[in-house]
């Protein structure tokens, strides 16, 4: 095949630069041949390395030569790596590669094709003398026999050579006929690289890329492919969306949009970023930038798509927005002065109708009048600190200053401000509160606060000498009522029958009177120094307490048939003597009050609610009326006649004053002839309370 091209040959390689005249036979070959090489370059079983190989070798066919080489640039050197041998070929020579240099240094069109003589005069000369080894190589690799070798540049840049070996070792040089059909098969190589290589890349950024991207094919609408950001995006495996319709799965959200799409593709060729609803396979609707364009693949016209989720950042959009129109209207309705002033100079760009009441100035006054931020500070040291502040921290809260207003009168705001940036500059936004009215307030409760004051220390003096003379007077008094009630008691005892009946009772009533103001003197000290002399609390078992109470009024116990049953009681950390005192009174209480005849029946009960106990004895006696709940602890308060029933009117105080020392409280819950019922509480943990006199 390859004596077609042998056309009386030329001396010069330069000589030979025209095409001779092919006859048709030859043309139909070269023909027949492009056309094999090209079916060749577009078969997409083959990868890169299977491609080139092919090539190569139906190349070395069709010029029947003894050897077809393709040497790639590697490391700055060409390799003779894919090679096809004629089956005459017993052997192969050595591989060799040439410095990458070399390829730099020939002075000749590297389009075109050259033999071995043309890159020996290339290099020829003193300087390039250091190249000889590598050519001496190459030619005795390929022997004397006839070579031609041209580049393969692929995307711009020498991918490597393709060099072929002949067996007539007589044929000297080649037609340029010859030269182009290689220089044609190389530049097919080249592009069936760049090809694949651009499909390759095509392909990864396809799998790769989050977007959800689809082929349509024109014809008949089906989806021809999808990638994994489609499938992620909508919810459908690839599988359930291939040669199906986008129609049929139900994927626009409104069939207007899509005829719109389908009329601009037709009329344009392209749809650029256009905003648009999508359904999900599970009904969801997302919001989404649409790209499309009319492209040509494998000679079918198709429609590639770009469908963008750009739901989270509609979502962040309308919550910006939905902030934005949050501050417009926090910032125009609120009751305080608002103003937003540039940082650079002070400028006012925006006030508030708060701001307006506050100053008495309209908006057109605060924007128009020169100098307003200075001119509305009542103390220049207040404004240069608040700077300074907003500076240093960039916010400032409760800043305290005085404002002049339009008519002149000083105000007292409450400032709060901070630096805030819009469009890439700074910006201090501030809230003031009018706090004149307040201020007024407070120095009046000053000097309120300070006159109480006053009244409080005297009415403190006064109540620890009232206190004092309390005490020293009750026990004073103990010493000469003593002695009244020993002798009154002598006179009734020597006396007694002796006297008239008058006498008789005389000396009754002053044994009695001296007995009941002993008792109330006593009473009157206990209720004084209740909270007055604090003793350290230890832990009581209240149980054990309960047996020393019943024991000290054992006698009254026994006189009224009574029978009193204590249920568990707790431990409880207070002063023995004080809880004592409030049990004895409120048993007491109910050994006294029971109706004439009828034997006293009490029960103690504890229970623990949340942190505090709470106590109650509940007894059958006459009961109360509720009228009467409150005044049964009011000192001396007496619902009853001492002749009724005895006792001084204090002991319900007592009992009322010590469990408040302890943080409690006492109550009662009763109605009349159906007994009563008194709870009081005491805190697990006791916090002693000063108690008022």
């Amino acid at each position: 095949m390859f004596e077609l091209f042998k056309k009386h040959p030329i001396k010069t390689f330069n000589n030979s630069s025209k095409n001779e005249q092919l006859s048709s036979n030859e043309t139909l070959l070269l023909s027949q041949f492009r056309g094999d090489i090209w079916k060749l370059a577009y078969n997409n079983m083959l990868s890169e390395e299977g491609l080139i190989k092919e090539l190569i070798s139906a190349i070395g066919v069709f010029f029947d030569a003894e050897r077809c080489v393709l040497s790639r640039i590697k490391n700055d050197k060409i390799y003779a790596d894919i090679e096809w041998k004629h089956n005459k070929v017993k052997a192969a020579a050595s591989n060799f590669s040439v410095p990458l240099d070399l390829i730099e240094k020939l002075d000749v069109d590297i389009q075109r094709t050259i033999t071995l003589e043309d890159m020996m005069e290339a290099i020829s000369g003193p300087k390039m003398g250091f190249l000889k080894p590598f050519i001496d190589l190459m030619a005795a690799a390929i022997g004397d026999a006839p070579s031609l070798s041209t580049p393969v540049k692929v995307n711009g840049r020498i991918f490597g050579f393709i060099t072929m070996r002949f067996f007539d070792s007589k044929v000297e040089m080649y037609t340029q006929n010859v030269k182009d059909v290689i220089t044609d098969a190389a530049n097919i190589i080249a592009l069936a690289i760049e090809r694949r290589r651009s499909e390759e890349m095509f392909r990864a950024s396809f799998d790769l890329n989050p977007d959800a991207m689809i082929f349509v094919n024109v014809s008949d609408g089906l989806i021809f492919d999808v990638n994994e950001g489609f499938v992620r995006t909508s919810g459908y495996l690839r599988e359930e969306v291939t040669a199906r319709t986008t129609r049929s799965l139900n994927l626009w959200h409104s069939e207007k949009e899509r005829e719109e799409v389908v009329a601009a593709l037709k009329k344009y060729k392209i749809v650029k970023n256009r905003e648009m609803k999508f359904i999900k396979k599970d009904g969801s609707v997302i919001t989404c930038l649409y790209s499309s364009i009319l492209i040509n693949l494998g000679g079918e016209p198709k429609v590639f798509t770009i469908i963008k989720d750009i739901s989270d950042r509609k979502e962040t959009e309308i919550k910006l927005l939905v902030s934005e129109e949050k501050f417009r209207v926090a910032f125009n309705t609120s009751p305080d002065a608002m103003n937003l002033n540039r940082a650079s100079d002070g400028k006012y760009v925006e006030i508030n109708e708060g701001f307006t009441k506050l100053t008495g100035y309209s908006r057109d006054e605060v924007m128009r009048i020169e100098n307003f931020e200075k001119s509305i500070w009542a103390s220049e040291n207040h404004r240069i600190k608040l700077l300074k502040k907003l500076k240093e921290n960039g916010f400032v809260e409760n800043f305290e200053a005085n404002f002049v207003v339009k008519d002149g009168t000083i105000r007292t705001g409450l400032m709060s401000a901070k630096i805030i940036l819009l469009n890439g500059e700074k910006y201090m936004l501030a809230a003031t509160r009018d706090i004149t009215e307040r201020k007024a307030m407070e120095e009046k409760i000053i000097s309120t606060s300070e006159k109480l004051k006053k009244a409080v220390d005297y009415l403190e003096r006064t109540n620890a000498e009232l206190e004092r003379f309390t005490y020293v007077a009750s026990h004073d008094m103990q010493e000469p009522l003593r002695m009244v009630s020993n002798y009154a008691q002598l006179l009734a005892k020597k006396y007694k029958g002796r006297l008239d009946s008058d006498a008789d009772d005389y000396i009754g009533y002053m044994v009695s009177g001296a007995t009941r103001m002993s008792l109330l003197i006593k009473d009157l000290l206990v209720f004084s120094r209740i909270g007055k002399n604090r003793q350290e609390m230890a832990e009581v078992n209240l149980n054990e307490l309960l047996k020393d109470v019943v024991a000290a009024i054992q006698l009254k116990v026994k006189n009224t048939n009574a029978a009193i049953n204590i249920g568990e009681l707790p431990v409880l950390k207070c002063d023995k003597s004080q809880i004592f005192q409030v049990f004895q009174n409120l048993l007491s209480n109910a050994l006294k009050f029971v109706k004439q005849g009828q034997s006293p029946e009490i029960a103690i009960t504890a229970e623990l609610k949340g942190n505090e106990w709470i106590f109650c004895v509940k007894d059958n006696g006459i009961g109360i009326s509720s009228v009467y709940f409150n005044k049964i602890f009011v000192p001396f308060e007496r619902l009853h006649s001492k002749d009724e029933y005895e006792g001084t009117g204090v002991g319900l105080s007592i009992c009322k004053k010590i469990t408040e020392y302890y943080g409690g409280r006492i109550w009662v819950e009763s109605e009349p002839d159906k007994g009563s019922s008194f709870y009081f509480s005491i805190p697990q943990e006791p916090q002693l309370c000063k108690i008022p006199d």
